[in-house]
């Protein structure tokens, strides 16, 4: 598992390492957002799921 600070989750088209299931990218904290996406299908870029939503639970 690698982890990663990044502006954005990883997209199509873009020049990235191969990514492992597990991996995590963390965004800039921001209210209502997510704090980061996690890798649930290896690939470049692979899927991803955000996780840590930041605000109030409902």
């Amino acid at each position: 598992m690698k982890w990663d600070k990044a502006l954005e989750v990883p997209r199509e088209g873009a020049n990235y390492a191969n990514f492992e299931v597990g991996d995590q990218v963390m965004l800039t904290p921001t209210a209502g957002a997510p704090l980061g996406y996690i890798c649930t299908e290896a690939g470049k870029p692979g899927k991803w799921q955000p996780f840590g939503f930041i605000g109030e639970a409902e």
